[in-house]
């Protein structure tokens, strides 16, 4: 299967949605029906029909077969027909611009998608934490945190400050969630599918946004020009 349909997706994600990051058993139902074909030149006669399900050997008696999947195969096949490009709403996510500065942090994002699928939750916001983290080191210094600040100095090439005010803490908000240290409390604050779901979400959203815009480019120039300069 090359090419999925949003009747796939719907399947797929409902799979998903029960998997929790766990194999996956397939029981697969086959029913058969033989009919006789007529003969050239002779009178027509109602055809013998034939009718049968295909059963597995394994368990006698049964009119299913069953083949179970692995985590790490059925991750496989998922990447192999383009799942993932499309979150349980069936809105497709934004598309990430490639820009010299983001490298890196597409890296850990796709590192979070493969947690997330995976079903480890706690793996998932932390990829997502170090693509942000790894987004203000890149883009304004190396001893940068992905805090307030660090995203105001990204987004300043928008223009407008208040708009720039406002998606910082955006962003700046959006990594605290992120940040494991910050849910260590007593007693201790539960992570489930539910939140790194929004976490991904969040991170892929906020890169996207960056992406689309001239911040990233302009920023990928300049470190290119001081480099040539040195």
């Amino acid at each position: 299967m090359e090419f999925l349909t949003k009747r796939d997706h719907m399947l797929l994600s409902r799979i998903e949605r029960d998997r929790k990051g766990r194999d996956v058993i397939l029981s697969l139902k086959v029913r058969v029906v033989a009919i006789a074909r007529a003969v050239t030149g002779q009178p027509p006669t109602n055809p013998a029909v034939a009718v049968g399900e295909v059963c597995d050997l394994s368990s006698p008696g049964s009119a299913s077969c069953c083949f179970e999947v692995s985590k790490s195969k059925w991750l496989e096949l998922l990447k192999a027909v383009g799942y993932g490009e499309f979150h349980l709403a069936e809105i497709p996510l934004p598309r990430i611009k490639k820009a010299k500065a983001l490298d890196a942090s597409l890296q850990h994002i796709q590192r979070a998608w493969e947690h997330f699928l995976n079903g480890s939750d706690r793996e998932t916001l932390a990829a997502c934490h170090d693509a942000l983290e790894k987004l203000a080191k890149q883009a304004v210094n190396p001893q940068s945190k992905p805090d307030q600040n660090a995203f105001t100095s990204i987004l300043s090439g928008l223009g407008n400050p208040e708009k720039v005010k406002k998606l910082a803490q955006l962003f700046h908000q959006c990594s605290a969630l992120l940040h494991l240290g910050r849910h260590e409390h007593q007693p201790p604050v539960e992570i489930d599918h539910r939140d790194a779901e929004l976490g991904i979400l969040l991170t892929h959203a906020c890169i996207a946004y960056l992406s689309k815009s001239e911040v990233m480019s302009k920023q990928s120039a300049g470190k290119r020009t001081s480099s040539q300069a040195l």
